[in-house]
């Protein structure tokens, strides 16, 4: 019989921040604010992964603590994402169809 006592505990994985723009269009900004990620726009109806709505579908605070990238899923109409602080994670950002825009700001993009 093999006793596992003792053992270390396989890492959890680390957390995504997914959010998603809505689909008649977004302009997204993205900023810090001390240890969390704040996203202003009108987004997707619903709840970002990895985060809660403090104002309707329009602003979401994403806490940071164990996370290791965020993404953002722009919808299919015209969009613009602005990311206007440097961003201590990866980003990585799917736009969809449409005339879209990014501006981002020295973040390590993927």
């Amino acid at each position: 019989m093999l006793a596992l006592l003792g053992w270390p505990a396989a890492a959890a994985p680390e957390r995504q921040i997914v959010v998603r723009g809505a689909a008649s269009g977004s302009h997204l900004r993205i900023t810090t604010n001390r240890k969390r990620i704040v996203v202003r726009g009108y987004m997707a109806a619903s709840r970002p992964r990895g985060c809660r709505f403090t104002l309707r579908r329009r602003k979401a605070v994403c806490p940071l603590s164990g996370v290791s990238s965020i993404v953002l899923v722009m919808g299919p109409s015209d969009d613009k994402a602005e990311i206007l602080d440097r961003l201590p994670i990866p980003l990585t950002a799917y736009l969809g169809k449409g005339s879209d825009k990014l501006i981002a700001n020295g973040e390590r993009d993927t």
